[in-house]
């Protein structure tokens, strides 16, 4: 649950650092068992969900974050081995994201290009083709961690400051209890039965949520097609 700047390119869509997982069923009978999470101390729960989420081979993430002047719309699909596939969309405006191995890639339309860099030769260049980010690029960094399956978990699940939790109730179908981060005004949910998932996390403050949908299911990642990138390293120095 801790807050990241991110490049001009991409507003900070992870700054809420809120989580959502999967819906439970309505048969109250094919409900699993009581993990016994309710029970911990606030710290104890986030560790238990954090290592739940890391060991998942996948997961959609998606929601919304308000920020200052605008709002951003995340939906981003993760493979834990595979890489990252997605948009992030503000303002109207939608920048698809593939991340793999070490390669990350952006496409977006000219006007989206223009508006990002202030230079309308870019929207030429750049528009509806997809762009390769040099890996060392600075002011990159937390693009790559956002679009890294642990190492977001990783810095989402982190806390800033004191835990408390919350008494136990249900949210989307699923028992819940909530681990309250006050540095942030952030609570996230954690599911009480079965695996101690993440279930939901928002802003206490009305400025968003993201929810953690589809754990395990499959996520394909595929880099684009050489032929439609345009690889940015090639024009470093120029």
């Amino acid at each position: 649950m801790r807050r990241h700047e991110f490049p001009a390119l991409l507003v900070s869509v992870v700054a809420a650092g809120l989580l959502v997982g999967c819906g439970g069923s309505d048969d109250e009978s094919a409900r699993p068992q009581s993990n016994g999470v309710a029970q911990l101390a606030p710290d104890q729960i986030l560790e238990k969900a954090k290592a739940t989420a890391k060991a998942a081979s996948s997961v959609h993430l998606k929601g919304t974050v308000a920020t200052s002047d605008s709002g951003t719309a995340v939906d981003l699909r993760y493979n834990r081995d595979a890489g990252t596939v997605g948009t992030v969309t503000q303002n109207g405006q939608a920048i698809q994201l593939v991340f793999q191995g070490q390669d990350l890639f952006f496409k977006a339309s000219s006007d989206t290009w223009t508006g990002l860099t202030g230079d309308s030769r870019a929207g030429e260049l750049l528009g509806d083709r997809w762009v390769k980010i040099p890996p060392q690029a600075a002011g990159f960094e937390s693009v790559t961690t956002l679009a890294t399956f642990n190492r977001f978990i990783d810095k989402a699940l982190t806390p800033e400051g004191g835990l408390t939790k919350t008494g136990t109730k249900t949210v989307r179908g699923l028992n819940v209890v909530g681990v309250v981060e006050k540095a942030n005004n952030e609570t996230l949910y954690v599911a009480t039965e079965g695996e101690p998932y993440p279930v939901q996390a928002q802003s206490d403050t009305g400025q968003g949520a993201l929810d953690f949908l589809e754990w395990n299911e499959p996520v394909n990642v595929q880099a684009p097609p050489p032929d439609q990138v345009v690889d940015l390293s090639k024009f470093a120095g120029k």
